[in-house]
């Protein structure tokens, strides 16, 4: 046990009540000034005027009345002056906003057209490919990448305009061909599902048993699949998909040129699908709270900082 207790006061006091009294008192000085010029004014009636005591009276409260108002005087020119800081400030942080406003639109712009451009080499890459291996309106060619335990599209191409439309974006990572030739490097199904056109129940329940498709719902009605996972460094990130409608054209020895051809080029399509996710990271806008004036400025910055950087990335 100490054998000395702190002290609330004195030099080596903890307390600040003398402290905090004497700011409350500067703070209030001028109003209280005005309050007793104010008061004394009010009680000279009680004094016959001519008197000492009458004089000495007004001349007190003359001076506390008037130390009241040129205090609230400068307060009042002091408060003005901050209010126009602030006002000048304030504008000066909205312009700032605009400006911001006007460079993260620009870069939008720029990685829209980035992304684009992106895609359209990647479509260029899909309709040599289309030609080198003498598909026909039948078939198609899709490249799709994973993202967050999702498959996205990113291109597509056929000679036929019905198969070359992109309907869907989005695709389940647990389900379909695209699945099973991501989960065992490739996926070769070309003469055991029914056509369409000749077998409809057969073909619907054949979807639904081998990939979880609902066949009704399926713009192409491919009945012959080659699929092979495009493998980075050993990892598995995206998919390219060839698919006919009809089974003359993807014979066995089309799919062993096709799977050549995939090996040949897979550091081609490595590459698109890299450069796929750089650009899926920017587009993608992450779930934001509500935020202040300064913290909804910061933010805009980082991003821009951000998009500014990506922007300078090339892509091959």
């Amino acid at each position: 046990m100490s054998w000395f207790k702190k002290n609330k006061f004195g030099f080596t006091g903890t307390s600040s009540l003398i402290v905090d009294a004497s700011k409350n008192f500067n703070n209030s000085v001028y109003l209280l000034s005005a309050v007793l010029g104010t008061a004394g004014f009010a009680v000279l009636g009680i004094f016959p005027n001519g008197c000492i005591t009458y004089w000495l009276f007004f001349l007190a409260s003359f001076f506390f009345f008037g130390v009241g108002a040129l205090g609230t005087y400068i307060d009042q020119n002091v408060l003005e002056e901050k209010n126009r800081q602030l006002e000048k400030d304030n504008s000066s942080v909205v312009g700032l906003k605009d400006d911001l406003n006007g460079a993260l639109q620009d870069c939008e712009t720029l990685r829209a057209e980035k992304q684009d451009l992106h895609k359209r080499l990647v479509h260029t890459w899909l309709q040599s490919s289309f030609k080198q291996l003498e598909l026909t309106s039948h078939e198609r060619v899709t490249i799709y990448y994973e993202h967050e335990k999702e498959f996205y599209l990113l291109s597509r191409y056929s000679v036929n305009p019905t198969l070359n439309a992109e309907h869907e974006q989005k695709f389940s990572i647990n389900r379909g061909v695209l699945c099973q030739a991501w989960e065992h490097k490739e996926r070769i199904d070309i003469d055991k599902c029914p056509i369409f056109s000749d077998d409809l129940d057969g073909y619907i329940k054949y979807q639904k048993e081998k990939y979880d498709y609902d066949g009704h719902s399926l713009v192409m009605k491919s009945c012959s699949y080659v699929g092979k996972a495009i493998i980075d460094a050993g990892n598995h990130i995206g998919v390219i998909i060839f698919e006919s409608d009809i089974r003359d054209i993807l014979t066995e020895e089309q799919v062993k040129a096709i799977l050549k051809y995939c090996d040949e080029y897979q550091s081609h399509m490595s590459q698109f699908v890299r450069d796929a996710l750089v650009l899926d990271r920017t587009t993608r806008k992450p779930k934001t709270e509500e935020l202040t004036p300064e913290e909804d400025l910061l933010s805009k910055l980082r991003k821009l900082n951000k998009l500014s950087g990506d922007a300078c990335e090339p892509v091959s």
